[in-house]
């Protein structure tokens, strides 16, 4: 088992993600008991666009894709996110994930750097491995804000595609998995 404080680059490998991501997919990633797809009623946008674009970097950094594997914005991770954030039946989660995202703005700018969407992929997993941690310098939860966007990123990578990511199961067919959608 995987320390949950380990850096990001010292996270498990991507078949040890992809396996235990498997379970969410597996036990339920869900908003609904219909075979259906559920469509919420958003009465605002998700984020507001800084937000949003953080929110893509960051999922980049959390699934960069491989030569088998797509990244997040191929496999439409974050169109999986916004769709969660926007659903009534999930209330404070778009608050949560919002507030997060401007903590990372905020912490990526604190030396005079850019918005965290701006830096480098290397300032990027180290300002993520710091929010993994626990940012000393925030009294918002950080750790559980990663978590979260981490839970969320993987039910957009894995889930099925009704849910808005993994178009056409391109995540399970580079798997090797049969699964169709």
């Amino acid at each position: 088992m995987s320390d949950p404080n380990a850096p990001v680059s010292a996270l498990p490998s991507r078949r040890q993600v992809m396996l235990a991501g498997g379970a969410v997919v597996i036990c339920g990633c869900t908003w609904g008991s219909s075979d259906a797809p559920t469509e919420p009623k958003p009465t605002e946008p998700s984020l507001l666009p800084a937000q949003e674009v953080a929110l893509r970097a960051a999922l980049l950094r959390l699934l960069p894709g491989s030569e088998k594997l797509p990244d997040a914005e191929e496999a439409k991770v974050a169109a999986y996110v916004l769709k969660a954030l926007a659903n009534p039946a999930l209330p404070g989660l778009k608050d949560t994930i919002a507030e997060g995202l401007d903590e990372l703005d905020k912490a990526a700018q604190r030396d005079g750097q850019a918005p965290f969407a701006k830096l480098t992929i290397e300032a990027q997993e180290t300002l993520l491995t710091l929010f993994q941690t626990g940012d000393p310098a925030t009294r918002f939860r950080t750790a559980m804000w990663f978590e979260l966007l981490l839970t969320l990123a993987l039910e957009g990578y894995l889930g099925h595609p009704r849910h808005g990511g993994n178009p056409g199961g391109m995540v399970w067919k580079a798997l090797g998995n049969g699964w169709a959608p």
